[in-house]
């Protein structure tokens, strides 16, 4: 449906989503850039009431040397269960009626602006919940942002290579309906291999995570490696938050690089839900196949030379 959608970052201090094709430029040096700089999502803290508007903007910058025209649409867009979005799945469909809500200011669904060399701009929308609407629950849709060469000595050779971008700005919300909102997360469990044959693929670490409720959360994360060989030394840190939509299992998942071939750490992983902390710790061991392969053929040879010792020993008896 897109020429190119990449979602960049999800929940380092947000979901920031952009995607830039690259550019060929009719002149050298000629930068071709246009991106949402509003953080990538619109986030409803409170739930969100039937019959009322709410109003929010996408912040637009045009880096580049040249006049750009940007696109805006609305999609469904969410998570299925596992946690991966995508604007097809038929559940992602049935919670992205929000999709339906919104609205540009000239009270269509699509719009126009015009952005001019290194203009920033603002674009406004309205989310407008029906009055006769009755599910509570989380929703969710994407704000489509698409931009393109708008200046005027614009050539039949620069069409398709100038600027070519699109962007999803992503919009989650609660619905407060007739049923009560019901707040269910949980961490299921932290995940690592305990013995790593082969440290040059890195440490693969899985944080499990689980919504059994009918409206998204925000939970934070905190993973870290401490070498036990080194005095409890931190080898490796990282966190962030993550977005879990209703009836969902989603895995966080990071790779450390860093596992040495031989080696003993500790992964530490923290999970705050609801002001409330998790902790989990799994101790991972890194010993090479090549240096279990030498060992073992020592004790082999240690035994065998063993044995051929006792049986010298036991014929000059």
């Amino acid at each position: 449906m897109f020429k190119k959608i990449v979602l960049v970052g999800l929940l380092v201090a947000g979901l920031v989503v952009g995607a830039t094709l690259p550019a060929q430029a009719a002149e050298e040096g000629r930068r071709n850039t246009v991106w949402a700089q509003s953080g990538g999502k619109t986030v409803f803290d409170d739930p969100l009431v039937p019959g009322n508007s709410y109003k929010r903007a996408v912040e637009l910058y045009n880096d580049s040397d040249i006049q750009a025209i940007a696109h805006f649409s609305v999609q469904p867009y969410g998570a299925t269960k596992d946690g991966k979005y995508n604007s097809t799945d038929i559940a992602v469909i049935e919670r992205s009626e929000l999709a339906k809500w919104v609205t540009y200011a000239n009270g269509q669904d699509v719009y126009d602006v015009i952005l001019e060399p290194r203009q920033t701009v603002e674009v406004p929308f309205t989310i407008a919940v029906p009055s006769n609407w009755v599910a509570s629950g989380n929703q969710s849709a994407a704000v489509v942002i698409s931009s393109e060469d708008y200046s005027p000595d614009k050539t039949d050779d620069d069409k398709g290579l100038a600027i070519e971008t699109e962007y999803l700005h992503l919009l989650f919300a609660n619905i407060q309906g007739t049923e009560p909102l019901r707040v269910d997360s949980k961490f299921v469990g932290l995940e690592v291999p305990s013995l790593m044959l082969d440290a040059s693929q890195g440490l693969p670490i899985k944080l499990h995570l689980a919504n059994d409720g009918n409206v998204w959360t925000t939970v934070k994360y905190h993973i870290k490696v401490v070498d036990k060989i080194l005095y409890d030394a931190v080898a490796y840190e990282t966190d962030g938050p993550k977005e879990l939509l209703s009836d969902s299992q989603v895995a966080v998942e990071q790779i450390w690089e860093g596992l040495p071939d031989i080696g003993l750490v500790e992964v530490q992983a923290t999970v705050t839900i609801g002001g409330e902390e998790f902790t989990e710790q799994k101790t991972v061991v890194a010993f090479p196949l090549w240096l279990i392969f030498i060992i073992t053929t020592m004790i082999i040879l240690l035994v065998a030379a063993l044995i051929l010792k006792i049986r010298k020993h036991q014929a000059g008896k």
